[in-house]
């Protein structure tokens, strides 16, 4: 299959229904229909804009590939998990929805046929209510992607939560080829596929068992059997219409090789590959996660096969920040802000502020203010930051609580990270008993300083540098 640089006319491959009345589309007790796949033409998306002299200066950060100018670019970005920004709070991190933006604006100002595909798990989970994941999905479609795959995340979603927001923001949702029947949006596609004159290059979703075990709807079914005969058949129907098959899963099928598929990108995993590498004979990639773009370019040889140029850029300082997507950040966390405003707040210890704790304990009370802790909100307003509830949570006291944080006009003594969040504790109660003082526990640290927003913890050095004299 080779690649030509024409004008690009966009198909949609859409994997027919598994026909099933259980609620997933797959049975324990019976091999499922086998999936198949055809190309209908759509309507074409948007044109992309005409690249502005700010794109052309962003063009400069992009480096050539080896193979000279390639036919097509294809970006793919994974794992964002609802944060349209990184936390920033132990320093300048990667990652962030502004950042991708300039990213994909410098590739598509460089590159004419440069297409943009999410991975899966885009979505945040366990937080009902909050309009987190309609705004990332807003978002993606002012970057302008061109597909986005519904992940573990998604498919952990209640039905009504998942279909809310893809229903709202109309993009090309890539659903996986064995998926629950119930919770399907009617919207999704099974591939998508990126045309150039008579060559295209189609990309599927797949989902491995253990991933259906996180299905909000599978009530702990998985799919029987992972072997890719059970999936061969769309793929044969696009060998033979000649595509170049990129496969997105977790896992790759028993049985899958090169003769049937010709790029794994690997979602879900927790590490980010920078180097393309092959996988029971399959070139695999990784995605850069919410930290990075994985890059895949592809050209035409003169022997009639593709070429393949993997790189993951990563989200720096490099790419500025566009201000459109800070400006949509802004809406988020207005609308959230919102959101728990109305919510009724959870039952909490009687919070108060660190001077009343300096009436009995002068050295540590110096101590504290001397630490992180005491400045933990100074530093959210420094970022503008200060009206996103998703970081209020961290850097207040007693957030989202009867008695904990509400707002500076009304609550100004519980800004910044005060004593009761790390010794949980009432005061009445401690007063009762001065002698007993809760010691922090290792989790109550770990609700705030997690992988994602301090990814280079260390516990014994971060306790050293706030524990209390006394202890």
């Amino acid at each position: 299959m080779i690649l030509r640089c024409l004008i690009p006319k966009w198909t949609v491959a859409i994997g027919s229904l598994l026909a099933a009345s259980t609620a997933i589309w797959i049975t324990c007790c019976a091999q499922p229909d086998q999936p198949r796949a055809r190309i209908e033409p759509v309507a074409p998306p948007p044109s992309t804009p005409a690249p502005t002299p700010t794109d052309m200066t962003w063009a400069d950060q992009v480096k050539p590939f080896d193979f000279g100018r390639p036919d097509a670019v294809l970006l793919f970005t994974g794992g964002i998990g609802g944060q349209f920004e990184p936390c920033d709070c132990p320093g300048a991190m990667r990652g962030g929805l502004s950042r991708l933006s300039s990213l994909v604006r410098a590739y598509r100002a460089r590159f004419a046929h440069t297409f943009l595909v999410d991975t899966g798990d885009a979505m945040r989970n366990g937080m009902p209510g909050d309009p987190v994941n309609e705004h990332i999905l807003r978002a993606f479609k002012q970057i302008g992607y061109d597909a986005v795959a519904l992940g573990v995340n998604e498919w952990s979603l209640p039905k009504k939560e998942r279909n809310a927001a893809t229903r709202a923001v109309k993009l090309h949702y890539l659903v996986p080829l064995i998926s629950p029947s119930s919770s399907a949006p009617s919207h999704g596609q099974g591939s998508v596929s990126f045309e150039f004159g008579s060559e295209k290059v189609s990309i599927v979703s797949l989902l491995s068992p253990e991933a259906f075990k996180t299905f909000h709807e599978s009530a702990g079914h998985a799919p029987p059997d992972f072997a890719f005969s059970t999936f061969r058949d769309p793929f044969e129907r696009m060998r033979k219409e000649g595509h170049f098959a990129v496969l997105l899963a977790d896992a790759l099928p028993t049985g899958a090789d090169s003769k049937w598929i010709d790029l794994w990108l690997r979602t879900g995993a927790k590490d980010n590959a920078t180097a393309l590498h092959r996988e029971s004979g399959v070139p695999t990639a990784g995605i850069g996660r919410r930290s990075g773009v994985a890059v895949v370019a592809l050209k035409r040889q003169a022997n009639g096969e593709t070429a393949i140029a993997y790189r993951l850029e990563w989200l720096d300082e490099r790419w500025p920040r566009d201000p459109r997507l800070l400006e949509s950040y802004k809406q988020y966390t207005h609308d959230a802000w919102e959101h728990y405003v109305r919510q009724e707040r959870q039952p909490g210890p009687n919070y108060v502020n660190s001077m009343r704790c300096f009436e009995c304990h002068q050295q540590i009370y110096r101590a504290w203010l001397k630490t992180k802790h005491a400045r933990a909100y100074t530093a959210l307003v420094e970022a503008r930051r200060d009206g996103d509830a998703n970081c209020l949570v961290c850097h207040t006291t007693g957030f989202g609580t009867q008695h904990g944080f509400f707002s500076v006009e009304r609550t100004p003594g519980l800004v910044a990270v005060h004593c009761q969040s790390c010794h949980v504790l009432d005061p009445t109660t401690h007063r009762a008993n001065p002698g007993k003082l809760p010691k922090v526990r290792i989790e109550t640290c770990q609700k705030c300083h997690t992988s994602e927003t301090d990814p280079h913890w260390d516990t014994e050095k971060r306790f050293a540098a706030i524990r209390c004299p006394a202890h």
